[in-house]
């Protein structure tokens, strides 16, 4: 069995702050047989259940296009690994459009 669900909301005043964006997702996969590789042979103690979930927070620079995502993603475990697993992320998001729309080059 499995099941995936995404919730996406917004927030906030596009011409003060600029828009927020909270998504949440979530997986759920029940391995009913232990995994198996490429060449046949079974890898033992690989059956049982996987959440994965991502809590993200889309923040944005107002007047430059840049976006700046935070998330938080967790696990009970991968396929063939029974570890916990969480973890932290940030980056940059460039959008073009509106660094471009700065310049009206058409």
């Amino acid at each position: 069995a499995q099941a995936a669900l995404q919730l996406d909301g917004t927030f906030g005043d596009a011409e003060k702050t600029g828009v927020f964006v909270l998504s949440l997702a979530y997986k759920y996969q029940r391995l009913l047989e232990n995994a198996m590789t490429q060449a046949g042979t079974v890898v033992p103690d690989t059956k049982g259940t996987i959440n994965v979930g991502q809590v993200k927070l889309s923040v944005p620079i107002k007047g430059l296009g840049i976006k700046l995502p935070i998330s938080f993603t967790f696990a009970n475990r991968t396929e063939l690994i029974k570890e916990k697993e969480v973890r932290g992320n940030f980056g940059f998001t460039f959008d073009l459009d509106t660094i471009f729309a700065k310049f009206k080059p058409f």
